[in-house]
């Protein structure tokens, strides 16, 4: 989504979990009281929406804000929690509230914390959110684990990112960006320190030349290799029918497909790679962009407080379209909060495969929220990718559940 008015969320990561839960503690239910605070600018908007309280160990909550804007919770088993809320608005509304005049749309107003501890009765948690209106294409697929090929070795020649028109209008995609999160073992920067430019490693972009027409419920898919993958690795993709490729020379390179068009590279971090470059076990942090600058004119610069070392593209993060936190997953299995890559109006969540190296074959997909009459899907967007998406393995492209 593209930003229009954000509050900052706090995101808090819970360190000591079993030095917090005693046993006793989880037999003693608690009230939490969650006060949702509209976006500046807002007002009136928060009566009647319903916030969500979700445990990794299996417990949901959902409760219904009253007209002061808090939802109470009750009879909560102490446990550690992410709180999100998440409803729609028309542009009628939006300009009542606001005495703006916007354009026609949806506007969708959002909030998250993520890992709150949750043990105290009479917690009271404020619950700030932004709004922003819904975008026409998002990302729907990232498919970077890899997999096992047919004799049992890794296989990453399959990697590719799906983008999707969940508008009801055709949308042309020529000149768009598709750009790749700097992924160092420890962020570049720290997003808490800045909130209006994001680091990237790549920059693609469709071709500007002509028209790349996406009507309402197609795809678009852009891969590193468009040819047939199970025949190699039978747990991958057929992909010879891909949209785009990111082509690369390399003798080590996966094969390409001379008939499938050529994303242009407009920069990357390392010039021995210059097609898509995920990493199989996270992090894989995607951002859409668009804009009428030339991002090969953006700033390059090394992680903050560096004077040597890779250089990232210093982008400004008000471009950004679309974007999906992923983030790698620990031995523990937990994900570590502190490397979100994200600003929490483009993404206040995170996603992840399971699996600490990758070659698990699972793919991480932006979830279906509702369906049209005539079948098409709605995929969900709440820039929360806790709740807007799951991971599995065998979805199809194409495919949306």
């Amino acid at each position: 989504m593209r930003l229009f008015l954000t509050t900052s969320l706090a995101f808090i990561t819970a360190l000591g979990l079993s030095s917090c839960l005693s046993s006793d503690d989880q037999t003693q239910p608690i009230t939490i009281y969650v006060n949702v605070e509209n976006p500046s600018g807002l007002s009136g908007l928060t009566g009647g929406q319903t916030v969500s309280l979700i445990s990794s160990t299996g417990y949901n909550y959902i409760a219904q804000t009253d007209a002061d804007g808090t939802a109470t919770f009750t009879n909560v088993i102490p446990d550690i929690y992410n709180v999100s809320v998440s409803w729609s608005i028309t542009s009628d509304q939006y300009m009542e509230a606001t005495g703006e005049t916007v354009q026609h749309g949806t506007y969708v107003l959002s909030g998250a914390l993520a890992n709150q501890v949750l043990i105290d009765d009479a917690t009271r948690l404020t619950l700030s959110t932004n709004c922003a209106r819904k975008q026409s294409v998002l990302i729907s697929k990232v498919y970077y684990s890899g997999c096992k090929d047919n004799n049992n070795k890794n296989y990453l020649a399959g990697r590719f990112v799906e983008l999707y028109n969940n508008s009801n209008e055709a949308v042309d995609v020529a000149g768009m960006y598709l750009c790749l999160m700097e992924s160092n073992s420890t962020p570049a920067y720290i997003i808490s320190t800045q909130s209006d430019y994001i680091y990237i490693k790549q920059v693609f972009q469709f071709p500007n030349e002509g028209h790349h027409i996406l009507q309402p419920g197609e795809h678009i898919l852009v891969t590193n290799s468009a040819v047939n993958h199970t025949e190699n690795a039978a747990a991958d993709y057929d992909e010879s029918n891909a949209d785009f490729e990111c082509k690369s020379n390399a003798n080590n390179a996966p094969a390409n497909n001379p008939a499938t068009p050529a994303m242009k590279l407009i920069w990357t971090a390392f010039a021995t790679i210059p097609n898509m470059n995920l990493v199989q076990g996270g992090p894989c942090g995607i951002a859409l962009i668009e804009t009428d600058e030339d991002p090969a004119q953006w700033e390059p610069v090394y992680a903050d407080g560096k004077s040597s070392g890779v250089q990232q593209l210093k982008a400004p993060a008000k471009y950004v379209v679309d974007g999906v936190d992923i983030l790698k997953y620990r031995p523990d299995g937990t994900v570590d909060v502190s490397t979100k890559r994200f600003y929490d109006y483009i993404d206040a969540g995170y996603t992840n495969i399971n699996a600490v190296n990758g070659y698990n074959g699972e793919v991480v997909y932006r979830v279906v929220e509702s369906w049209t009459d005539d079948g098409r899907a709605l995929l969900k967007d709440t820039n929360y990718s806790l709740d807007d998406w799951a991971c599995t393995t065998g979805i199809n492209i194409g495919e949306y559940k």
